[in-house]
């Protein structure tokens, strides 16, 4: 009996010995980022926005418009449009044109133009002031057999965003939707 005792601490050790050395390769590397983080700054946006006492939200579908003042947002929600538009992936990094542009040294705007009609994010345009981040636009297009759909993103720290979307689905009229939030101060 006692034999079976050792054996059996001897096999929960070795279990253990194993499962601790495993590495988790995902925390291990490092995430390098090629272009501008737009997760990243997004994250920090929705902290900062935390501390705005009002929004004043208008949704328009096809010229129907809608307003509301808000004393908050779901910012997750709201601003997971622009998050889901990073092109942060090794597979992409030849894939967009960059061209950024110094003003007297100074960085004034970064824009990436993609190569290929198949990725969703086909523009993306980075304004800065003082070194601030002060205006991004993002195109994003994408296309099936039965929809095509494209979005025009505008967001201005400063003010508020825009967020542009054309749907045309296979034998409907193309939708257009329309939502514009206004940071009041």
């Amino acid at each position: 009996m006692f034999k079976c005792h050792n054996g059996l601490i001897a096999i929960v050790a070795c279990l253990l010995l194993v499962t601790s050395c495993q590495v988790d390769y995902d925390k291990a590397l490092p995430q390098e980022k090629y272009f501008f983080d737009l997760k990243a700054f997004f994250q920090g946006e929705k902290q900062r926005l935390k501390q705005i006492p009002a929004f004043v939200k208008t949704t328009t579908i096809n010229q129907q418009s809608e307003t509301h003042e808000l004393d908050n947002l779901s910012l997750d929600e709201e601003l997971q449009i622009f998050e889901n538009s990073d092109i942060n992936r090794v597979s992409w990094l030849d894939k967009y044109e960059v061209d950024s542009l110094l003003t007297d040294g100074t960085l004034t705007s970064i824009h990436y133009k993609a190569l290929t009609p198949k990725l969703k994010t086909q523009d993306i345009q980075i304004r800065y002031d003082n070194q601030q981040v002060s205006e991004i636009q993002i195109q994003n297009f994408s296309s099936s057999n039965i929809l095509s759909a494209s979005q025009k993103l505008i967001y201005r720290p400063a003010s508020g965003y825009s967020i542009q979307s054309l749907q045309k689905m296979l034998l409907s009229e193309e939708k257009e939707i329309m939502v514009e939030v206004e940071f009041r101060r």
